[in-house]
């Protein structure tokens, strides 16, 4: 609990299950990162030490060795896999994004730890990152006024090409700051 102009506020943390790519792709993601910042001049996700992830699950007021415990032994089951990146996309006319195809592996991910936090007593997940709800994506930029938005996907548009990249880590993570908690490195299969 935290005390917030005389009253009781309760601090919601919100942990994040993460996907993180390999070293090229990683490095590709943080060029159009740059370049669309570079074009904008909006940094709020570089500012915010936010590393290029694709957010797969979120759970809210728990603690994180409840989490991890919960979520070990299935992580430590799944194997690294490839996707396409084929589109960009935007959400809330705010938000520049870069998108998979939602193939069996993303499928198959999202199912078994959004199972598996189910096990978890008194879980809240948020609604858009359960399977089928889920809009895969990578963000590039986030908190856009109208004409950002436009020269961001101007320059994005430019530069991508669709590629495979392939999902090497997954990262239980918290926000406020973003950092993360714990690492699973993926074997190949």
């Amino acid at each position: 609990m935290s005390i917030f102009h005389g009253r009781i506020k309760a601090v919601m943390v919100m942990y994040l299950i993460s996907l993180y790519f390999d070293d090229h792709s990683t490095a590709l993601f943080d060029s159009y990162q740059k370049m669309i910042e570079k074009q904008t001049q909006q940094f709020f996700l570089s500012q915010k030490n936010i590393p290029i992830h694709m957010t797969l699950a979120t759970v809210h007021d728990h603690d994180e060795q409840v989490i991890f415990d919960a979520l070990n032994e299935v992580i430590s089951q799944c194997r690294a896999g490839i996707i396409e990146m084929t589109f960009i996309g935007s959400f809330a006319r705010n938000t520049l994004f870069l998108a998979p195809i939602y193939n069996e592996y993303l499928h198959h991910l999202s199912t078994v730890i959004n199972q598996q936090i189910d096990t978890i007593e008194g879980q809240r997940k948020e609604n858009r990152y359960l399977p089928f709800h889920w809009q895969p994506h990578i963000t590039l930029a986030r908190k856009l006024d109208e004409q950002q938005l436009v020269m961001a996907f101007q320059t994005l548009t430019m530069l991508f090409q669709p590629f495979q990249t392939k999902i090497t880590r997954i990262a239980l993570s918290c926000t406020k700051p973003y950092r993360d908690l714990y690492t699973w490195n993926l074997e190949d299969n």
